[in-house]
């Protein structure tokens, strides 16, 4: 399943630039959110990643400038091929209703980020997932929560470039292709489901950069920067859930 490109939100939202890993910037100097840094610092060294509805990989991108030891996988159901870093191992796959052409317990890590919301069929992607990660491996999904259905459109408010619109996302409903929102229940009965341990859930906030969203908030509508709207009322209501779980059992590493 693609990914709506509705990325959690960043310090900077221009994704940097695809780098070699030797060619990879400091890890202090990485846009990364704190929720998903969290889950890069619980992978061993040289893990090996799924990267589910990985979309243009903009976020694996971000990823693997943090970590430039782990190795991915890909999979979505557009023919990404063109967009994926090197080295990335990708598959064009509609896994919402196919098995992952991947053998049993291979993945250090799953990351399932702003797909999860597009689906129907979970239970095929749930068990999947049980299936290919590892014991003691992680996974950790994240999207649009319950608080998402309570937003404005504002669709006075144009996206700038006209790109920008698959993600300018206020209202849950603006992006078509959303099914149904997430909570953070239902993520912990997901990963239960899956033979996870919840390590972490809850809203995707970074707490030490709430008091500059509401000048951001006000200059965007003052410009009529949606973007800039967009990243600061995401950051204020805590527009995206996650939740970080731990396959049961030891691993074999």
């Amino acid at each position: 399943m693609a990914t709506a490109l509705r990325p959690v939100v960043e310090p900077s939202p221009t994704a940097p630039s695809w780098a070699a890993p030797a060619a990879a910037p400091p890890r202090a100097a990485v846009p990364l959110h704190p929720v998903r840094r969290r889950f890069l610092d619980r992978l061993p060294h040289g893990a090996r990643v799924l990267d589910a509805g990985c979309g243009g990989c903009a976020t694996q991108r971000k990823l693997l400038a943090a970590r430039p030891d782990l190795r991915f996988s890909g999979v979505d159901v557009l023919d990404m091929t063109a967009a994926c870093p090197p080295g990335t191992d990708f598959h064009t796959l509609d896994f919402e209703h196919q098995p992952l052409p991947f053998a049993d317990g291979v993945f250090d890590g799953i990351f399932f980020c702003h797909v999860l919301e597009h689906l129907d069929n979970r239970m095929n992607v749930l068990s999947e997932f049980a299936r290919v990660l590892k014991p003691g491996g992680h996974i950790y999904i994240e999207g649009p929560s319950l608080r998402s259905l309570f937003l404005p459109s504002l669709s006075w408010l144009p996206s700038r470039p006209a790109a920008n619109a698959i993600g300018d996302d206020l209202s849950f409903y603006d992006n078509f292709t959303h099914v149904r929102p997430l909570s953070r229940r239902g993520l912990q009965m997901f990963l239960q489901m899956a033979g996870c341990d919840c390590l972490d859930s809850g809203p995707v906030r970074d707490r030490r950069r709430l008091w500059a969203q509401p000048f951001r908030l006000l200059a965007g509508t003052l410009l009529r920067r949606r973007r800039s709207v967009c990243v600061a009322l995401w950051e204020l209501v805590g527009w995206s859930v996650y939740a970080v779980g731990r396959k049961q059992g030891d691993s074999a590493c």
